[in-house]
């Protein structure tokens, strides 16, 4: 997931560097759903 953290430093600093195309905000937008399901995946159950 390597590819995720440029974006955390433009998060935090927004002067860090170049705003992403489109393409590169839509590929970061579909690692980052992807991170999160396969979390998601992985977490134990919610207690009833």
């Amino acid at each position: 997931m390597r590819t995720l953290d440029v974006y955390l430093t433009a998060g935090r600093y927004p002067d860090a560097g170049p705003e992403p195309s489109t393409a590169e905000a839509e590929q970061a937008l579909q690692l980052a759903a992807q991170t999160i399901a396969f979390v998601a995946e992985h977490l134990p159950p919610e207690p009833p």
